[in-house]
């Protein structure tokens, strides 16, 4: 017994290369049930001009912004690497909870502006040198100030966002 595919107007296909891809039903279908991977497969209008191709998942890193956030404690050094990020940050916003509770960002850089000085905390001053002096392949680098301030006070923590 032979099988026969239709499209969504009835019409009888002759090959799978005539589904339309508003033609695919993916409601319908079983979630992959785990996290994406990449070796995962995606399909891509190559230039928006009707060539369906596929990718690999690990080929939307190279074009999707990355975001990262995570924690360290100061060592109240000059200079400290905070590394585990996964890539080079083009922005950093760092945070430090006052005793109150709430949330302070301290400092704030960007890959082109390491100065960036904020404060949002409206019980601390402003700090003037951002104290993030450099970004790397997999993180950035902080910077005391030469008096064990933030962003790197010895063992004090922080919370900082980083995107890509």
């Amino acid at each position: 017994m032979g099988w026969n595919f239709y499209n969504a107007s009835g019409e009888a296909l002759t090959s799978f290369g005539d589904v339309a891809l508003g033609d695919i039903d993916i409601d319908g279908g079983t979630d992959i049930g785990a996290a994406i991977v990449d070796a995962d497969l995606f399909i891509v209008d190559d230039g928006a001009g009707g060539t369906n191709r596929k990718t690999t998942a690990s080929r939307l890193k190279t074009y999707v912004n990355r975001v990262a956030t995570g924690t360290y404690t100061g060592d109240g050094s000059t200079s400290q690497a905070i590394t585990g990020v996964g890539f080079t940050p083009k922005y950093v916003r760092i945070y430090n909870t006052e005793a109150d509770g709430n949330a302070a960002v301290l400092v704030q850089a960007t890959d082109r502006q390491l100065n960036l000085s904020v404060e949002s905390s409206p019980s601390a001053q402003l700090f003037q040198n951002s104290g993030i002096i450099a970004f790397g392949s997999d993180g950035f680098t902080v910077d005391d100030d030469g008096d064990d301030g933030h962003p790197n006070t010895n063992s004090e923590g922080y919370e900082y966002l980083a995107i890509g």
